[in-house]
């Protein structure tokens, strides 16, 4: 008689399954595989993972409760301090609909992924995931660096991307928002190079380095994981290798702040002669959003879409009035004081809270250098490109979930009488 096997799907074998699938379709190198209909695919699978992180909310409460009640508490504030307050408002002001709503605000709906990503990282190898993150976009990295490289000096590319996501600059191809785990992937890997001394890991990161220089091309975004590189260098115990280290990056930041403009930016970001659009477009964004913050201060113009911005207001979100562009401005100018809050600053202090918490008592040193150098560029890029925009707010949940991870793990050592463990 034959017995047939079954498969077992527990909670921490979907969840997984799911991060990977969510890391995949995060790195732009995928859409060179898919035909141009499913090149938007990945926020169909984000959403729906949001789905999943609801329902794992009940089935987990009272479980995460007692392990950490930060978690279950932040998820009541993020319901009832930002999610409803902004569906009864914009639903008040402009007569939008709910699914209206989740489309504009989808992003934000992100956060509810911390659920089960700590867990996953609670009852699985945290760094067996990381690994398989860190491995994933390091391949998406290497498809999206080919492919620049034949365009620029051959004419062509090997496989197709949608026409959205290319663009020029000073000549060459730019594929714009290359992967969402980007920082927390480099910070990861150089934490294992410097603590543990995993040239592999270097490597790895080197790559992904090199596919933010030479193919996404953004300013601001190389320069913050510069800043945050040194943080971390600076944080971390001298050896010969991580002096050196410092050194390097040291060096390549400051070529990059002045190479890439960043110097001449700051002296002329008021003159629209030598700065260009760029400069027009920032100062457009700022009085735009810093006059209906000032409008309504606790709630903003509201979490609409960019349609609806074009109607009520007359102006293109995605030309000139994009509050990505300008961080926290423009962030209060949709948000609020409530928005910024709630999304921002209750997040980061709890991250502050939690590096002077685990300091000196983790197991592993690489994990605390990783927490500092996420933290450091969530802070620095709080100016442009902040952490919570439509790109980036997946990293953001899974920060939020591995500094609670780090954290209740330092508390569980202490109960068994390891106070200090590097």
């Amino acid at each position: 008689m034959l017995h047939k096997k079954t498969i077992h799907l527990n909670k921490t074998t979907l969840i997984c399954l799911l991060l990977y699938v969510i890391v995949i379709v995060s790195c732009r190198g995928y859409r060179f595989y898919l035909p141009q209909q499913y090149q938007y695919i990945h926020m169909q699978i984000f959403s729906f993972f949001s789905v999943v992180s609801l329902i794992y909310f009940f089935i987990l409460f009272k479980r995460i409760k007692k392990v950490d009640n930060y978690i279950n508490k932040y998820m009541i504030i993020l319901a009832g301090g930002f999610v409803i307050p902004q569906f009864l408002y914009t639903h008040s002001r402009y007569n939008q609909s709910l699914s209206a709503f989740y489309s504009a605000a989808q992003h934000y709906f992100f956060l509810i992924w911390i659920i089960p990503l700590f867990y996953l990282l609670l009852n699985s190898n945290s760094e067996k995931v990381l690994d398989t993150i860190a491995n994933i976009t390091v391949i998406g990295y290497i498809s999206l660096i080919i492919n620049a490289f034949m365009n620029n000096h051959f004419g062509f590319m090997l496989l197709k991307i949608s026409g959205d996501a290319l663009a020029q600059k000073n000549g060459y191809i730019r594929i714009v928002d290359c992967a969402v785990f980007t920082p927390l992937v480099i910070a990861y890997l150089f934490s294992n190079s410097v603590v543990h001394n995993r040239k592999l890991d270097f490597f790895k990161m080197c790559i992904v380095l090199l596919g933010q220089i030479y193919v996404e091309k953004t300013r601001m975004g190389t320069i913050a994981l510069l800043f945050m590189l040194i943080a971390m260098l600076l944080f971390s115990k001298k050896n010969k290798f991580s002096k050196i280290l410092t050194w390097i990056f040291l060096i390549l930041g400051g070529f990059f702040s002045i190479a890439g403009g960043m110097i001449d930016q700051i002296l002329s970001k008021f003159s629209i002669q030598n700065n260009g659009n760029s400069t027009l477009y920032r100062l457009n964004e700022i009085q735009f959003y810093m006059s209906h913050f000032i409008e309504n201060k606790l709630l903003g113009i509201g979490i609409i879409s960019p349609e609806k911005i074009m109607n009520e207001y007359g102006i293109a979100y995605w030309q000139n009035h994009n509050y990505e562009d300008i961080g926290i401005i423009g962030f209060l100018g949709i948000a609020g004081i409530v928005g910024i809050i709630v999304i921002y600053i209750i997040p980061i202090m709890r991250m502050l809270f939690v590096l002077q918490s685990v300091k000196g008592k983790i197991s592993s040193y690489s994990e605390y250098l990783m927490l500092i150098g996420m933290f450091c560029y969530i802070i620095v890029t709080s100016a442009t490109l902040i952490i919570v925009n439509y790109q980036r707010m997946p990293c953001f949940a899974i920060c939020i979930a591995l500094f609670e991870y780090i954290y209740v793990s330092c508390n569980k050592l202490e109960m068994k009488g390891i106070h200090k463990c590097y």
